[in-house]
């Protein structure tokens, strides 16, 4: 948006970076929570400790590790084919403001939450320019990089706290004044909705197809965030 300025967007990012730091501890535990299925510490250490799984997913229709692993193999190659036609089909980016931006990759890597504010800002100078003349394909990309990093989470971790501060920063659409401050609902309505269908489907992934691949390959990690799931014991957010 042509109002927000390099110091706002820095502001807006700082904030919300300290919002990131105060719920992450909680935000663990909300996770394992939703991976795990059991009530009993000692059965699921015994559980996990063993590294045979959870026999009685099979019995109730759930897929076993090969199954898993095939199925999260095909929705990645179908997921980066699909990125592949869209960034392939989309106008060129403007040279100028994004020659420094960072990739794909650099976000896998971490690049995007170990440098937080020159990231953001330089994806905001770029996208503010690109937006101009192609709404569609920027918001499009955005909203579909802020779903998929929900889903698979770990190869972004913090990803989407960063996205969700961009995606403030350059939309004021149907916005509204609220104290002095325009608040734009669209903006608001691209990050829930990315959320909400990124939770869900980060939600079914762990359960349907996660699950066994955690329990072969992480059972001692798993350990850990139950143990750390106890800690918020009678908590809403446990």
């Amino acid at each position: 948006m042509d109002s927000c300025t390099p110091r706002s967007v820095s502001g807006i990012f700082q904030s919300g970076m300290r919002v990131y730091r105060l719920l992450a501890p909680r935000a663990a535990a909300v996770t394992a929570a939703l991976l795990i299925d059991g009530s009993d510490s000692r059965a699921w250490v015994k559980h996990v400790s063993t590294g045979i799984g959870d026999r009685r997913g099979s019995a109730m229709g759930r897929l076993t590790l090969n199954q898993s692993l095939a199925a999260y193999a095909v929705l990645a190659v179908c997921i980066a084919i699909g990125a592949t036609a869209f960034a392939r089909s989309a106008p060129p980016l403007p040279a100028t403001q994004c020659a420094n931006i960072v990739t794909p990759l650099d976000v896998v890597r971490g690049r995007l939450v170990r440098e937080p504010r020159e990231s953001i800002l330089g994806l905001w100078s770029c996208l503010k320019e690109y937006k101009r003349d192609n709404w569609w394909y920027t918001t499009l990309g955005l909203w579909g990089t802020y779903a998929l990093f929900k889903v698979f989470g770990p190869l972004g971790a913090g990803t989407s706290m960063v996205l969700s501060i961009l995606i403030g920063a350059l939309y004021d659409e149907w916005s509204v004044d609220i104290g002095g401050l325009r608040y734009s609902l669209l903006a608001h309505m691209l990050g829930v909705s990315g959320e909400v269908c990124g939770g869900v489907g980060g939600y079914f992934m762990s359960y349907l197809v996660g699950r066994e691949i955690l329990f072969a390959f992480a059972a001692e990690k798993m350990a850990t965030l139950h143990a750390k799931m106890g800690e918020y014991e009678g908590s809403l957010f446990r």
